[in-house]
C-alpha cells in the first residue's frame, strides 16, 4: 500500500484461532507524528494538516480535500457522536518554505464530522504524548504524557 508515498506494512497475526487481527503502518519517518481516529464510520489518518480516509476494497489511503486548520502533533483523540476529541501536543509554529518550533497546549477541540473544529476546553495542564480513553461521551481518562 501506498499513503502519499509513505510506504505501509498490513501485518496480520492470528494466535489460538482467534479472529485474524490486522496492523496498518506506515513505514516513513513522517509517520511518526501522524495519528487516526473513527469519524463515524470512516478511518481516517491525520499526518501534519492533511488528512487521508481508509478505503476498505483497496487497502489504501485517499487523500481528502479538507485540512486541519494546525498542524497539531503528539495528541490523544476519541471518537464521539459529535465528532472526535483531540486533547493537547504539540502545535508547529510554521510557514510555507520553514519550520520555526513546537509548544505543548492544553487545548481540546472537537473535529466535526463536516471537519470543522471547535474549541471545546483546556485540560488542566499543557500535556503532550498522552492516552486518552472514553469512558462516556462526556467521561474521559488522561494518562501519561509530559
Amino acid at each position: 500500500m501506498v499513503l502519499t508515498g509513505l510506504q505501509v506494512n498490513s501485518v496480520s497475526i492470528d494466535k489460538q484461532n482467534l479472529s485474524s487481527i490486522e496492523f496498518i503502518l506506515p513505514e516513513d519517518d513522517g509517520a511518526e507524528n501522524s495519528y487516526t481516529f473513527s469519524l463515524g464510520d470512516r478511518n481516517i489518518l491525520c499526518s501534519g494538516k492533511y488528512l487521508y480516509e481508509y478505503q476498505n476494497e483497496s487497502h489504501s489511503w485517499r487523500k481528502l480535500k479538507n485540512e486541519m486548520e494546525e498542524i497539531r502533533t503528539d495528541v490523544g483523540c476519541v471518537s464521539v457522536e459529535d465528532g472526535v476529541i483531540i486533547s493537547g501536543g504539540s502545535i508547529w509554529d510554521h510557514d510555507e518554505s520553514e519550520i520555526r518550533g513546537s509548544s505543548c497546549t492544553d487545548s481540546v477541540v472537537l473535529l466535526k464530522h463536516d471537519f470543522t473544529t471547535v474549541e471545546i476546553g483546556k485540560l488542566p495542564r499543557p500535556t503532550k504524548c498522552h492516552s486518552m480513553t472514553k469512558i462516556s461521551d462526556r467521561t474521559f481518562v488522561i494518562c501519561g504524557g509530559r
